[in-house]
């Protein structure tokens, strides 16, 4: 009886050393997701930006072509 419930013990055990691991990964991909976010964000704020100084400078890009 202690044998076997040792074993379910141990079994579970490596089921929560897995899912820990899982866990641990799951939590670095979140990581790299927010920078690539982050990164994405601060590559539009740049593209809007840009596209106020085109709009502001309209008339002096036009009249250099």
């Amino acid at each position: 009886m202690i044998t076997k419930t040792t074993c379910k013990m141990e079994k579970m055990f490596v089921e929560l050393e897995k899912d820990l691991g899982s866990l641990v990964e799951d939590e670095e991909k979140m990581k790299k997701l927010s920078n690539n976010l982050q990164t994405l964000n601060n590559i539009i704020e740049v593209l809007k930006q840009s596209k106020l100084y085109i709009q502001e400078h309209e008339s002096s890009i036009n009249e250099l072509h």
